[in-house]
Order: structure tokens, then C-alpha cells, then sequence
């Protein structure tokens, strides 16, 4: 390959790179929204304009068959690095039983606006209504399933 077509490769790769920088906030919010939350964070590689992008959309959907402990640091590790509002938050998971992990979420969810909340997992053991769910005052939807309930 000689240094013209190394120099076009190197246009053509720069070209594209641009396409993706150039492409406006609300496209990107928009993808990132339709996304699982894992890998909207993935996008971030993708050029410097995306490499935050994720931090700032306002629907956070955990889903997957992760571990329990892994979740626990997945949901707090987003929450710590978000910008701005956060309008939904769901969280669907075999493994969460009902603990300070989501007291902690439901009052760090209440400073940021949060009016959609969609709590879908196993209970493994009664729990009370977590006392942070009353500081979400701007909450319009709330849903709450129990997947399973095991007997003591």
C-alpha cells in the first residue's frame, strides 16, 4: 500500500469517525434510550461526542440475568455518574431481594425528578415499602411485581 492509499484510508476512516460526532443530541438520546443501560454505556467508545451521552438520558432500564451483587453495583455506579433527570427507572432482576440497595436507589431516583418507576423482581423475603418511595414526589406510575415469593 503506498502513502495515497494509506492517506484516502486514513480520510475515509476520519470521515466516518466525523459522521458519528456530527450526529445531533437528540438522535443519540434517542438511541440510547431504546438501549439496555449496559450497552448504552458500551456506546461510549464510539467517538468523543458519545463518550458521555449515556450519562444524561433520562430512562434507565436495568434488565439481564446478572448476579445479584452485580446489579447492586451496576444500579449505584450509574446513579453515581448520571447527569440531570431521570424520569424512569426499571429494574427487572431474578436476584434483588428487597434490601438498603433499593432504599438507597428510590432516594437518589427522588432528586431527580423521577415519575416512572418500575420495580419488576423475586422477593425472597417480606419486606415494608421502602420509607425513601415517599420522597419521589413527582411519581405518577409506580409498578411493583412479585415474581416469586418464597415461604418461611
Amino acid at each position: 500500500m503506498d502513502g495515497r492509499q494509506r492517506r484516502k484510508k486514513s480520510s475515509d476512516f476520519e470521515l466516518n469517525t466525523d459522521l458519528l460526532s456530527r450526529m445531533p443530541r437528540e438522535i443519540i438520546e434517542n438511541i440510547l434510550i431504546k438501549l439496555p443501560i449496559k450497552e448504552a454505556v458500551r456506546t461510549s467508545v464510539l467517538s468523543s461526542k458519545w463518550k458521555s451521552s449515556w450519562a444524561s438520558i433520562p430512562d434507565l432500564v436495568f434488565t439481564g440475568k446478572i448476579s445479584e451483587s452485580e446489579l447492586i453495583r451496576s444500579v449505584d455506579s450509574v446513579l453515581l455518574l448520571h447527569q440531570g433527570s431521570i424520569l424512569k427507572f426499571e429494574l427487572v432482576s431474578r436476584q434483588l431481594a428487597c434490601d438498603e440497595a433499593i432504599n438507597r436507589w428510590l432516594l437518589a431516583l427522588s432528586k431527580n425528578g423521577l415519575k416512572d418507576l418500575r420495580l419488576i423482581f423475586y422477593i425472597f423475603k417480606d419486606c415494608q415499602v421502602p420509607s425513601s418511595l415517599f420522597s419521589c414526589h413527582k411519581l405518577e406510575r409506580l409498578e411493583n411485581f412479585r415474581l416469586h415469593h418464597k415461604c418461611t
